[in-house]
């Protein structure tokens, strides 16, 4: 029989609620009054609402303190909506309506609501964290695929709500049960997928999402490792989002070997935006590893960098730009080039002129400072860093909310911030120091926009403009009427909220693609 996850941590045991747990079913209930308790809170819309408690009528009683089933299914919308498409690993929302009926996944629907009450602006982000945390460590769930997917989706939302140190522990749980039930093993999808080829796409999207945010986290915080990277697995590659959610029509899923062997190929082979991501996190764990080893081959860093260099070059001609003719980016592409060029800011910037910076520039989404010995002369990997810090500011002007990006973008825009601020408080020449302001300036404006959903975004804006004022204090030697700017009028560009005056440099990013930079050639 299932039992409920435990955790060493107490504050996973319903810290915030002395309300029991029941221990016949996988939520919690106030039995003492049943003619109290809320309806069901799985419905996506009210036409879902209904079917899923037609066709489930035992369906377990949401916790108490929930919201209304209006409100959840709201919730519910926005995650479908707006997240979904980002880390799209879930079923689409038919498929999981099927299984709704079939199955008890209140566990799951709990998250995907408190996730989505994150878009909401209604204040109860935080009695939906505490309903999914009930759900997921107060009750009995099943060790399966579906509640490593709920375990995944909480260690995302929490990381987004600044909530760092429960994250490492959450995202722990989820790595340890997708490797007990066998998730790194190719049969599990099909022994899994009840002969549905979309569920068993599934899972093999889950796995694979959940080997790209363990790549993610472990990046940003350099405190844990890449667990997953050195685990055996041949679980086949995601395919392309239309395949997924629009016609349901997965195709057979190909291997990493056919990607890694794909450029000795005779034809060009286009693999799914999906598979490039999972290549670009792969060469995040190359990087750790180097960085781990202390002190650093030269042999070790010119191979991490040429994997870098190697995923932009390799890449075919139909993944070379993130907008399509209609408008609509390609988001699992975005998050490619994302990751690449903040990985090409973690294996260049210990080695460069910005290893030391002149100010404190610690912020909660930038790894802990460290310096490695280069391995060529620190202007090259200056130059890769500051290059790729500027690729990651030209995504922020791409032609889209911001909101509809993962809101692990929130700490790309921090790491390029943060380079742009070194560079101009001591590095570059006049005109360049200016361009570095602008880019600045934009991902301000960027962090501004996403605080709004993402409680980290406000956190690291704070810090971010806290390094601003100390780069701009300082007294620079007057070369034109830019340099002569006081403090004071430059922190009013930075609390600018409409960014005028970027428009020509918006103009000219979108003209440029987002590719990783190449020694010898200016991106």
């Amino acid at each position: 029989p299932p039992t409920p996850l435990t955790s060493s941590d107490p504050s996973f045991s319903g810290r915030r609620s002395s309300t029991p747990s029941n221990s016949t079913g996988d939520a919690i209930a106030d039995t003492r009054n049943p003619a109290k308790r809320p309806r069901p809170d799985y419905s996506a819309d009210r036409h879902l609402w209904i079917q899923v408690s037609t066709c489930n009528p035992t369906s377990q009683p949401a916790p108490p303190g929930s919201n209304s089933p209006t409100t959840l299914a709201g919730f519910i919308e926005l995650f479908f909506s707006l997240f979904h498409p980002t880390h799209p690993f879930v079923l689409p929302r038919s498929s999981l309506l099927k299984q709704l009926k079939q199955r008890r996944l209140g566990h799951l629907l709990s998250v995907i609501q408190y996730i989505g009450s994150c878009y909401s602006q209604t204040g109860q982000t935080e009695s939906c964290r505490d309903v999914a945390n009930h759900y997921l460590f107060n009750s009995q769930v099943r060790k399966d695929g579906f509640t490593v997917q709920a375990l995944l989706l909480f260690a995302i939302g929490l990381h987004s709500c600044g909530e760092r140190e429960r994250v490492s522990q959450v995202l722990s749980m989820a790595v340890d049960m997708a490797l007990e039930i066998g998730m790194n093993r190719q049969e599990f999808s099909v022994n899994n997928g009840e002969g549905c080829k979309v569920l068993e796409e599934s899972w093999r999207r889950t796995w694979w999402e959940l080997y790209v945010i363990d790549g993610l986290l472990a990046a940003i915080h350099q405190k844990s490792t890449f667990r997953l990277y050195n685990i055996p697995t041949d679980v086949p590659l995601p395919c392309e989002e239309v395949d997924y959610f629009v016609t349901g029509n997965v195709p057979n899923p190909i291997q990493l070997a056919d990607i890694d062997d794909s450029a000795f190929s005779s034809e060009e082979r286009v693999f799914s935006s999906f598979a490039y991501r999972v290549e670009a996190i792969r060469n995040v764990g190359k990087i750790l590893a180097v960085g781990q080893r202390g002190v650093s081959e030269e042999s070790d860093v010119d191979e991490a960098d040429a994997c870098l260099v190697n995923w932009a070059l390799h890449l075919p001609e139909s993944k070379r730009s993130l907008v399509d003719k209609d408008g609509q980016i390609d988001e699992m592409l975005f998050q490619a080039y994302m990751i690449a060029n903040a990985s090409a800011i973690f294996l260049h910037r210990p080695r460069s002129h910005l290893a030391f910076p002149q100010h404190p520039d610690d912020t909660s989404c930038t790894p802990p400072r460290h310096f490695a010995l280069p391995t060529k002369a620190d202007g090259f990997h200056t130059a890769k860093t500051i290059g790729a810090a500027d690729d990651i500011a030209r995504l922020i002007t791409l032609p889209t909310p911001l909101i509809k990006h993962t809101p692990f973008f929130t700490c790309a825009v921090t790491v390029a911030s943060i380079v742009h601020l070194s560079s101009c408080s001591f590095l570059l020449t006049s005109d360049d120091a200016r361009l570095a302001k602008e880019r600045v300036r934009l991902s301000v404006g960027a962090l501004k926009t996403l605080r709004d959903v993402w409680p980290v975004a406000s956190t690291v804006l704070h810090q971010v403009k806290a390094v601003a004022r100390e780069v701009y204090s300082r007294k620079p030697t007057p070369q034109n009427p830019w340099d002569l700017a006081t403090e004071e009028a430059i922190m009013r560009y930075l609390e600018d909220e409409q960014m005028q005056g970027l428009d020509e440099l918006c103009a000219d990013a979108y003209q440029e693609l987002p590719i990783m930079p190449v020694e010898g050639n200016k991106v």
